[in-house]
């Protein structure tokens, strides 16, 4: 059985290559894509629990 765990600061690169690839097939296909949000996304803390639909990528609160 799978388990799921917040995220931590080690996995912040791992996550920017897959946000950085889903761009990439976006883009690809003609979509507008998050990249220029790459940081945003990854800078989240670790103890943010809030669904994304819910804040701005951009929100340092």
């Amino acid at each position: 059985m799978f388990t799921m765990r917040s995220a931590t600061e080690d996995d912040t690169p791992g996550v920017a290559s897959m946000i950085t690839a889903r761009c990439d097939w976006m883009e690809q296909r003609g979509s507008e894509s998050w990249r220029e949000n790459v940081d945003a996304f990854t800078a989240r803390p670790a103890t943010a629990f809030a669904p994304i639909d819910q804040e701005t990528p951009c929100s340092q609160d």
